[in-house]
């Protein structure tokens, strides 16, 4: 192992007991903060993409994978993860919602228009 790969390593390995030092330390409530970064929810994305359902210690490897590659940010630990996930399901599910009625809102007021025009005919 060169010395970057070891360096990184010793990274991760820091990373993975602070937050098992501060998942301990919290309560719950405390543990669950939403205060995300941009670039940890990106990375967040691209590790759920990356490890797919089925990998082992799944929420836990995308923890790790976050908290190894982002910038800036507060340590993630599974319960973090899980968390985010799930709003961001609700996040998209609500977007498609509105995305789904606007189109039908569009295509009646088509529909509204060629009527009318159909008038002048």
């Amino acid at each position: 192992m060169d010395t970057m790969e070891q360096m990184r390593e010793r990274m991760r390995q820091e990373a993975i007991a602070e937050t098992k030092q501060t998942t301990k330390s919290k309560d719950d409530d405390e543990v669950t903060s939403d205060d995300w970064t941009e670039d940890q929810t990106q990375l967040l994305i691209k590790a759920v993409n990356l490890f797919p359902a089925g990998t082992a210690s799944r929420w836990k490897v995308i923890a790790d994978y976050v908290n190894m590659h982002a910038k800036t940010g507060t340590l993630r630990d599974s319960k973090h993860v899980i968390k985010k996930v799930k709003n961001l399901q609700k996040l998209g599910n609500v977007k498609s919602r509105i995305s789904h009625s606007r189109n039908l809102v569009e295509a009646g007021h088509q529909r509204f228009a060629l009527g009318i025009l159909g008038w002048f005919e």
